[in-house]
Formats: C-alpha cells, sequence, structure tokens
C-alpha cells in the first residue's frame, strides 16, 4: 500500500475550500488503496502564530477534530489526521510521497530537504498565488525548489512559468455534480433572489458585494438577498439581507437552489468552489474577473464577469439585467450547469492517481 502525507497549514475548525479539496483527494485516494496522513503543523515560518495560539489549537483538537466538518466516509479507515505543533523529519520518513498545499508547507519541506534529514518526492499543490503572507518574490521562489508543481487553473500555471519553473500538471478542481446539483429548475426560481459568500478578507470582496446589493434594493425594493459563510453575521449588515451561518452541505445546496443568481465580487480566486458550486446548482453566475473563476466562467455565455477590482456598480448593474432578462438569466443557468459537469472527480482522481504512480512507481 503506498502511503502520502498531505501537510496543510494548521488546523481549520469550518470549512476552507482548499482544505475540501485535498480532503475529497484524499478520500478518493483511499478508495484506490492509498494510505493518508494529513499533518497540521500549528507553528510555520512565514505564519504569525503565537504560542498561546499554537497551544490552544492544539488543546482544542483534542476535544473537536478540525477535519469533523468534513464526511470522509469509509475512506477514514485509510486516513489519519496529526495535529502537531512543529513538521518535523520524523513526521514524514515512513511516506513515499509528500504532499505540500501552500507557501509556507513548501518551505518547511524545502529546509528539512536542505538538512538532509528526508530525501522524498514533493508534489507542491498550488491553489492559489499565495502573497498575503510572503513577498511575490518568495511565492515565485517556492515554485523553484524542485518539486512537483501542480495547478488548478491556468493563470497559475503562468504565474509558475514566469517564474522560471515547469508545470508538471495541470488539475482544475473538480466539483460533485450528485451533490451539487439542480434540485428546483431555474425557472421555477424568483428571479430577484441573490446570493452571495460572505468573507473577512478584504480581497474576497464582500464589501463590495454587500454594496452592490444595497444599490439594487434601491431599484429593486423587493428584492431578496442572502449571504452565508464561517464567520458571526456582520456587524451593520441591513436587517433585509439574510445570512446563514456554516451551513452544513445539504442545506448549502438547498440555498444555492432557493436562489437565481449568484454573486461573486472576489478580487482574485485560485478557482472559486462557490462559484462553480452555484453553477451545478443552477444559479446564474455574476462575478468579478478574479481569474481561477475563467476556468468554467465564460463571459456573456453562461456567465456575466465583470472587471477587476470589482465595482459595486458594475456589479449591480450586471445583477439588474438578469433579473430584468428572465430568458438570459434562464439560458445561462443551465449553460453553467452543463459546464460544471464537464469537471469530473471520477477524471481528476485516476489522472492524480496516475501521476502520483508516474513518481514513486
Amino acid at each position: 500500500m503506498r502511503r502520502l502525507t498531505i501537510i496543510l497549514p494548521g488546523s481549520a475548525f469550518a470549512p476552507i475550500g482548499g482544505y475540501k479539496i485535498m480532503y475529497e483527494y484524499a478520500k478518493r485516494l483511499a478508495q484506490k488503496n492509498y494510505e493518508i496522513i494529513f499533518y497540521y503543523p500549528e507553528r510555520l515560518m512565514y505564519l504569525k502564530r503565537s504560542f498561546f495560539r499554537v497551544s490552544l489549537k492544539i488543546l482544542l483538537s483534542i476535544f473537536r477534530r478540525p477535519w469533523s466538518w468534513y464526511n470522509f466516509g469509509d475512506a477514514s479507515k485509510k486516513i489519519i489526521h496529526k495535529t502537531i505543533p512543529r513538521l518535523r523529519s520524523e513526521h514524514i520518513l515512513d511516506s513515499d510521497l509528500i504532499i505540500v498545499t501552500s507557501v509556507e508547507t513548501a518551505y518547511e519541506v524545502k529546509i528539512l530537504l536542505e538538512g538532509k534529514r528526508i530525501s522524498k518526492p514533493v508534489i507542491y499543490f498550488i491553489q492559489h498565488f499565495e502573497n498575503w503572507n510572503v513577498s511575490d518574490e518568495k511565492v515565485k521562489e517556492s515554485y523553484n525548489f524542485g518539486f512537483y508543481n501542480v495547478v488548478i487553473s491556468k493563470w497559475l500555471g503562468e504565474r509558475v512559468k514566469s517564474s522560471g519553473s515547469e508545470v508538471a500538471l495541470f488539475l482544475p478542481n473538480a466539483i460533485d455534480v450528485n451533490i451539487f446539483r439542480i434540485i428546483v429548475k431555474p425557472e421555477d426560481r424568483d428571479d430577484k433572489t441573490v446570493l452571495m459568500l460572505y468573507h473577512t478578507l478584504s480581497w474576497k470582496g464582500s464589501k463590495e458585494g454587500i454594496e452592490a446589493l444595497k444599490i439594487l434594493k434601491e431599484e429593486i425594493p423587493d428584492l431578496k438577498a442572502s449571504l452565508f459563510g464561517v464567520f458571526p453575521r456582520p456587524k451593520n449588515l441591513p436587517d433585509w439581507i439574510n445570512y446563514i451561518r456554516n451551513p452544513k452541505v445539504n442545506d448549502l445546496v438547498n440555498l444555492y437552489n432557493q436562489n437565481a443568481i449568484f454573486l461573486s465580487p472576489s478580487y482574485s480566486e485560485g478557482f472559486s468552489l462557490p462559484s462553480a458550486e452555484a453553477m451545478a446548482c443552477g444559479c446564474a453566475l455574476v462575478t468579478a474577473n478574479s481569474l481561477g473563476v475563467l476556468e468554467y466562467a465564460f463571459n456573456q455565455k453562461n456567465a456575466i464577469v465583470t472587471s477587476s477590482p470589482p465595482n459595486p456598480y458594475e456589479l449591480a448593474e450586471a445583477v439588474k439585467k438578469l433579473i430584468d432578462d428572465r430568458e438570459k438569466r434562464i439560458n445561462f443557468a443551465y449553460e453553467g450547469y452543463r459546464t460544471i459537469r464537464e469537471f469530473s472527480w471520477e477524471k481528476n482522481t485516476d489522472e492524480f492517481d496516475k501521476f502520483i504512480k508516474k513518481i514513486i512507481g
């Protein structure tokens, strides 16, 4: 049995898109007779975490499993999770291959390799241009560590190539269309319903998205808007905007199906899972050009793609066009649904499996 080590940048007690992708691959690879060990090192070189915060997260992980929000099913028998203060060579000696999932974990493993404390092939699973904790130069440097660079979108592939390195595998994200699916037909939905993800990070564009909804409300008094996210309801959010905190998967699917339009105001995304999930559930998409979304959102074909950085007035105008033009909204919804169904987990897992076996034999 092949053993893989996947190193995540600390524990996450609520859903995170990048973790969700790695969990899905782990579940599916376990079904192909892999054993997977997840490590959650809480202290990493480029993450500013205090001793108190590190200790608290490790203590919390004893009483509440950070991965409990994800359903591994029967595959959990072949998947091990370990929360640790710091990544050390002994944690990964028994693995056939190491997968790093962030710029911080890439640097940590590079240090271990330089010290010749480990000698294992490494896949660098790149899901975004992660320059929020380190400089652009440091991110580009990480692409040149000699790891197998795997990217989830074409724009990330271009970033890797422009840094002077190579892309070993292009593997765009997939959506489980058995879960994220149309329950309520787009033509049976209220035209004036809009859904949006809320996030506290400024580059997620929630401020601009909420402002766009306010602009729309002035023009369309009976507009119904909903937000969802893992954070508490934002302060000063108008009472007329519904907020659902940390919905479970089935609740999220129903939420997508209760809305006609999904608004994504993010500045930048590696891929943008919520937008893809919404399209799979029959929402018409209005999105800022966050780069990653262009893997499946094609302006005026299955979505409306606006400029970036997001402009609230432009976003509001785009949403209003779909509200006013019911036929276009329904057509975009079905075109988006058909597009997303091409992003198959079965195909992705088979391709990743072959790639791993090519590396380790």
